[in-house]
């Protein structure tokens, strides 16, 4: 995502990753933001038995999304 010295390119390929919190360190602000959007995120998630199914798809909607050596910063 963010192309620079700090953050190891590629690494949500291979450990989910939810939320990317920006700054070193992160300001008040934008960890608050991250905190609260990552509450949404779970209380979203499914529950009972369709989980594994979307779980999986989600999976393979993570596979198939492009590399962060791909974007080319935040607007596409």
């Amino acid at each position: 995502m963010f192309n620079n010295y700090a953050v190891v390119q590629g690494v949500d390929h291979v450990v989910p990753v939810d939320i990317y919190l920006p700054g070193c360190p992160p300001r008040p602000e934008m960890l608050l933001h991250a905190i609260l959007t990552l509450h949404a995120k779970i209380a979203q998630m499914p529950l009972g038995v369709h989980r594994a199914e979307v779980i999986a798809a989600a999976e393979q909607a993570a596979l198939a999304a492009p590399t962060t050596l791909e974007l080319k910063g935040l607007l596409r």
